[in-house]
């Protein structure tokens, strides 16, 4: 189980979630084996947020992006979990059970994602993943 207390993780969730901020991503990370933290946040979109991944680290992720239509125009909320493929084989394991424990604050998404490649995670494939659930 791993510890979620940080409370900059709450507040970061609720600025992406709130349209009256530009906050659009935040990244989450381990502080030691079993404590993560806000790692970062930003208003830069998925090349801002991409660039906070590293090749040796494992973090969860949380963006808002804008899928447009036709008719409207709305916001959709992705949840990224990242496993650097350099990231050692403990900390691997370890996504797989705190997955559990950072949905508990991150709640709300439209889409969840896993990536280990920073090109699974440009603009263009986030959005028409989106699309493709876009209901």
């Amino acid at each position: 189980m791993a510890d979620v207390t940080d409370p900059n993780i709450a507040e970061a969730y609720k600025a992406v979630r709130n349209d009256a901020d530009e906050t659009n991503w935040l990244v989450v990370g381990y502080e030691t084996n079993k404590k993560l933290v806000l790692q970062a946040k930003g208003s830069g979109g998925m090349d801002e947020l991409v660039s906070n991944l590293k090749e040796d680290s494992c973090n969860f992720a949380y963006t808002k992006v804008v899928s447009k239509d036709e008719e409207t125009t709305r916001a959709k909320f992705v949840f990224i979990t990242w496993i650097g493929e350099n990231a050692s084989v403990m900390r691997k394991g370890n996504m797989s059970v705190h997955v559990a424990n950072i949905k508990s604050v991150i709640r709300d998404y439209t889409l969840e994602l896993k990536a280990s490649e920073k090109s699974d995670l440009s603009d263009d494939a986030i959005l028409s993943a989106v699309k493709k659930v876009n209901y």
